[in-house]
């Protein structure tokens, strides 16, 4: 598990056995809201950094990323960029009440083993934080993504195999209602501008509008507190899935 238990589908223990005939679990993720498949962003710690520093000084922890047509990814989040130190460890494009998927797509944290004749077990222990898979809740589980595509699976555009620490995940790489939503680290909201000056939590949900390039408002717009998901400001969110029944980006604990 990661350090901070930032696995966007925290993954789960289950009894399999290597014989064990499950159902098909889909390959890419589907986006409920259009049927669109081949979709995943997603953000990655700050001690993925070093692989990057050098020649791509715009991959940093605080930026959102989608798979592109190179083999490195498109920026997707309004973030500070090159020498920030902001870190986003959650978000989330937000979902409609009515989303009925029910597979699990997650990331595992360094040193993940796995279940025996599952994909993360399969998986060469160094690669697998850097990879994303997914289960239909039978026991086992299956890689939909790899980092840079070296075992045929569609490719992340991530360095392997000083791999890259996948944290924040959502299988979609836009929404329908043109915003996000994410949680930075603990770190980043007491001791980072622009959150410590608003004396923000790890714990609480922003929101913003995702586009190309680097234009992150200050201050911040937060969605919910903390204290409004019964959390204490020294807590953490390290997973997100905002579901809204009005679509109108206020949070309604009624909802």
């Amino acid at each position: 598990m990661n350090r901070r238990l930032r696995n966007p589908i925290g993954f789960f223990c289950a009894l399999a056995t290597s014989w064990l005939v499950v159902a098909p679990i889909p390959t890419r993720a589907l986006d409920e809201t259009g049927g669109t498949t081949d979709l995943v962003s997603y953000s990655f710690d700050e001690g993925t950094l070093f692989q990057y520093q050098d020649t791509h000084p715009d991959h940093v922890q605080d930026t959102v990323f989608a798979p592109s047509n190179d083999w490195f990814p498109t920026i997707r989040f309004l973030g500070a960029g090159n020498g920030s130190e902001i870190e986003v460890d959650a978000l989330s494009y937000g979902h409609s009440a009515a989303s009925s998927q029910t597979d699990a797509f997650f990331s595992v944290g360094p040193q993940a083993d796995g279940l025996p004749g599952t994909a993360v077990a399969g998986q060469v222990l160094a690669d697998r934080e850097a990879d994303l898979f997914a289960s239909n809740f039978s026991g086992t589980n299956t890689q939909i993504y790899d980092a840079n595509g070296s075992n045929g699976a569609p490719n992340m555009g991530l360095a392997e195999p000083a791999s890259t620490n996948v944290d924040g995940l959502d299988m979609r790489a836009s929404s329908p209602e043109g915003v996000l939503y994410w949680s930075v680290s603990r770190q980043t909201a007491e001791t980072v501008n622009p959150y410590a000056p608003i004396i923000a939590s790890g714990a609480d949900i922003f929101r913003g509008a995702p586009a190309n390039g680097y234009s992150l408002t200050n201050p911040p717009q937060r969605y919910a507190h903390a204290i409004d998901l019964g959390l204490t400001e020294t807590d953490d969110v390290d997973a997100l899935v905002v579901i809204e029944a009005k679509n109108d980006g206020v949070f309604d604990p009624s909802e």
